[in-house]
């Protein structure tokens, strides 16, 4: 989940600090939601699964194998939104942080949903929800927030990584592999659902722009802003695609909007590029004591060589948006849209009238914050060099 419109993120960068307003507002609009006639039926859904609930909800042997295993228990400590996930203005230390462990497990709960309404063979289940829980195993330590340096520096991403752990072929082993085919499981027709590939007519449930992924991080954004246990409306709105009535459009497009608004006043804000961008300019100046092998730690264990990136991480505030910017580089926004002239039936139409569009725009920096980071990444090379003498 990345990046949003041009204009959002340009009013987030500007010199008075509207982003974090905007963050605000969100967060409180997102709590009266609660009492929004649009989800007065809400299902069950809850964000941090227990393992009883685990074993409740995966009620297969299959499945629990593939949670057990060492990869996938490997993102427990990944985190969901990477850098913001350790800014304080987001995150309460007292709640647990939203992880790459748990959102899978979401997502795959709502594909198990799916494949039980759908009374799916049993191995087209497996496969699809094997899909859902593997969908984000290649995620490296910060998650996105990390990733273009990983990618340019070592060719690392986390997509092809993903790929290599399901056929076996990383250094986190074959055990996922082993799994898939001891239960009959193709581990490339698992690929080819995650990466849209497949000719089922079940890969539109990831295909489709109310993905299952998307229901679920959008979802889990909402929880980060509210200031009030917020509503869930992913089962709803999947419950709404796959019952069509009445009902589902307005709340389809009400998610929608949704989505539009996390990216433009959360995930862009003014403090959120910052963060990404700060991780970006540490590694850069650290980059000579790097190593291809960190891709393979979670959050946890990558914090233990890179303490001052996650203690400047910390000490971010609303107030670091002031001052005189510089121009560093550029990102990608994007801009959800509804074309109102599209009236979708069912899942299949839900392309015309959910779009989307993505624009390049320019990246500005605080000065200041620039200069902390700097010396920040200086100081924690410097500590490397002392070690290794």
């Amino acid at each position: 989940m990345k990046r949003a419109s041009q204009k959002g993120a340009a009013t987030a960068l500007s010199e008075k600090p509207q982003g974090q307003s905007a963050v605000d507002e969100l967060g409180a609009s997102i709590s009266e939601m609660n009492g929004d006639v649009l989800f007065h039926d809400l299902p069950s859904y809850p964000l941090f699964l227990s393992h009883r609930e685990i074993d409740r909800i995966f009620d297969d042997e299959f499945y629990l194998e593939l949670i057990h295993s060492t990869a996938f228990q490997r993102l427990k400590k990944i985190s969901f939104l990477g850098a913001i996930d350790y800014l304080r203005p987001y995150v309460n230390s007292n709640e647990p942080r939203h992880s790459r462990f748990q959102h899978s497990l979401g997502v795959a709960s709502l594909a198990l949903r799916y494949a039980r309404f759908a009374n799916l063979p049993k191995k087209t289940e497996r496969t699809l929800v094997a899909a859902a829980l593997l969908h984000d195993i290649g995620h490296g330590p910060l998650s996105h927030s990390m990733e273009p340096f990983f990618q340019e520096e070592f060719g690392i991403e986390h997509h092809e990584f993903g790929r290599r752990i399901i056929m076996g072929e990383s250094k986190i082993g074959n055990q996922i592999t082993g799994i898939l085919e001891s239960f009959d499981i193709d581990p490339q027709d698992v690929i080819n659902f995650i990466e849209g590939h497949s000719d089922s007519p079940h890969s539109i449930i990831f295909s489709n722009p109310l993905n299952i992924d998307t229901l679920d991080g959008i979802t889990r954004c909402a929880h980060y802003l509210a200031r009030r246990p917020t509503i869930i409306p992913a089962v709803l709105i999947l419950d709404s695609i796959l019952r069509w009535n009445s009902k589902s459009i307005p709340r389809c497009d009400s998610f929608w909007h949704l989505k539009n608004r996390i990216y433009n006043s959360f995930i862009l804000s003014g403090l959120g590029l910052i963060a990404d961008h700060m991780c970006t300019l540490y590694a850069e100046e650290v980059k000579y004591s790097f190593s291809d092998r960190y891709f393979l730690f979670n959050d946890k264990r990558f914090r233990k060589y890179n303490r001052n990136l996650f203690a400047r991480l910390k000490e971010i505030r609303k107030e670091d948006l002031h001052g005189s910017k510089m121009r560093c580089g550029e990102f990608e926004s994007r801009e959800y849209m509804i074309n109102s002239e599209s009236t979708p039936s069912s899942i299949h139409d839900l392309h015309s009238r959910y779009q989307h569009k993505k624009t390049k725009s320019d990246l500005y920096f605080p000065r200041l914050n620039y200069e902390k980071m700097v010396y920040f990444a200086k100081k924690q090379f410097d500590e490397w060099k002392c070690k290794s003498t």
